[in-house]
């Protein structure tokens, strides 16, 4: 496991940057522990709100270098924003990502950071069904999960306290019967089934039943920070993977 850590130390006047560091590095040593960050980075001495402190992760395809990459290569599988560790996590499990990256966000993402926030947590994780960087016009070809893809899903839905579905039409139809099929996504859903949460279902009255996207792309339809998540029930587990459970 690797932890980032997210907080400021505070060295007193009478150590410096130098002294800090390598009594740091004896101590990661001495438990046969290994940092891979840099030099630390030194604040101004003043009060600083936690919200500033935030930082963000991001894991895309090794060979991803953006626009120019090759199809193989475009894709993202882990995206994550943190401005207060001391609180809860929340996962966001939807259809495939955008560009989005450490620094820069999109719509989506921009909008579950404020959802997340108003609603009491300090880290957001966010994970797809598809790792195919693309627009909204996915097709049965662009669901394709890999290991790594889904060893990223299984690490946000253990280590966050509520995760909530929203892969959308597309990512109900043909995203999740690839994963059940190659991996052991049912045993991971039952495992984490208190933590599962939806904003909405759509077509919720037929077979076609999945749970809505977090930030729909008509405006009408879109949801407020204050929306009241629906916990997903044992009869909505059946309607959503029953087939799959027998």
């Amino acid at each position: 496991m690797k932890i980032l850590l997210h907080t400021i130390i505070d060295i007193k006047d009478s150590h410096n940057m130098d002294h800090f560091q390598e009594e740091f590095t004896n101590w990661l040593e001495k438990n046969n522990w290994e940092g891979s960050s840099g030099n630390p980075v030194a604040v101004p001495d003043v009060p600083i709100d936690k919200i500033r402190l935030g930082t963000g992760t991001s894991v895309f395809h090794s060979d991803y270098v953006g626009e120019d990459s090759s199809d193989e290569a475009r894709k993202r599988y882990f995206l994550s924003r943190t401005w207060d560790s001391s609180l809860p996590t929340m996962t966001t499990f939807m259809m495939n990502p955008s560009s989005a990256d450490e620094l820069t966000g999109d719509n989506t993402v921009n909008f579950m950071s404020k959802y997340a926030k108003y609603n009491g947590y300090g880290t957001l994780f966010v994970v797809n069904t598809s790792p195919l960087i693309k627009g909204s016009n996915t097709n049965d070809g662009d669901f394709l999960l890999d290991d790594e893809g889904f060893s990223f899903i299984e690490h946000a839905l253990t280590h966050s306290e509520s995760v909530i579905l929203g892969w959308g039409e597309n990512g109900q139809k043909f995203g999740i019967p690839k994963i059940i099929n190659h991996f052991p996504f049912i045993h991971l859903l039952q495992t984490n089934r208190h933590k599962l949460k939806v904003f909405g279902y759509g077509k919720e009255n037929t077979n076609q039943m999945y749970p809505k996207h977090p930030h729909p792309q008509k405006v009408s339809h879109r949801f407020s920070v204050d929306h009241e998540l629906i916990h997903v029930t044992d009869d909505d587990v059946n309607k959503l993977f029953g087939k799959y459970l027998t």
